[in-house]
C-alpha cells in the first residue's frame, strides 16, 4: 500500500525524458539543416566555384610559372613584365570574387583578402626587384625559389582560414 505512487512517478520520469529526447531532436535537427543549406549550399556550390576554385587555380598557375630571376642565365624582361601584367589583371578580378566570401562571414572574406593581398605584393616585389633598371637597382632580386616558398606559403595560410571556417559551422 506504501509504494502505489512508483508507477506515477516513473510514467512522469518517462514523459519528461521522452519530452527531452524530443526537443533535442528538434533543436538537431535545426542545425544540421542550417549546416547543409552553409556548408553544402553556400560554400561548396555557390561560394567555392565563384571564389576559392579560381583562387587555388590562379594561385599555383602563377607561383608555376614564375619567369627566371635575374640571377639565372634565362632571365628574359619581356617575359617577366608579361608575367606582371597578366597576374596583375588576374589578382583585381580574384579580389572582386573573394569579396563574394562576405557573403557567409565577414572576417573570412577579410583575411582571405588580407592573405590575396600578400600574395600579390610578393609577386609585384619579385617583378620589380628582377626589372633590369637604369641605375641597376642596389637591392639585390628576389629569387624565383623564395618567391615560390613564400606564395605557397600565404596560400597555405589563406586555405587554413577557410577550412577552419568551415569546421567551425558544425
Amino acid at each position: 500500500d506504501d509504494w502505489w505512487f512508483i508507477p506515477y512517478i516513473i510514467s512522469f520520469l518517462a514523459f519528461c525524458v521522452s519530452g527531452a529526447v524530443g526537443i533535442y531532436t528538434f533543436k538537431k535537427d535545426g542545425r544540421a539543416r542550417r549546416y547543409s543549406i552553409e556548408d553544402d549550399y553556400w560554400l561548396r556550390k555557390v561560394i567555392g566555384p565563384i571564389a576559392i576554385e579560381p583562387l587555388l587555380k590562379i594561385v599555383l598557375e602563377m607561383i608555376g610559372s614564375a619567369p627566371a630571376d635575374n640571377t639565372s642565365g634565362s632571365a628574359d624582361q619581356e617575359k617577366l613584365k608579361a608575367f606582371h601584367d597578366e597576374y596583375l589583371k588576374k589578382f583585381a578580378d580574384l579580389a572582386a570574387n573573394v569579396s563574394a566570401l562576405s557573403l557567409i562571414n565577414a572576417e573570412l572574406a577579410g583575411s582571405t583578402s588580407v592573405h590575396l593581398d600578400g600574395i600579390q605584393d610578393l609577386m609585384i616585389d619579385y617583378c620589380s626587384s628582377n626589372r633590369l633598371a637604369d641605375p641597376p637597382s642596389p637591392k639585390s632580386p628576389v629569387l624565383r625559389k623564395e618567391f615560390q616558398v613564400e606564395a605557397r606559403t600565404q596560400l597555405i595560410r589563406m586555405l587554413e582560414g577557410i577550412k577552419t571556417y568551415q569546421m567551425h559551422i558544425t
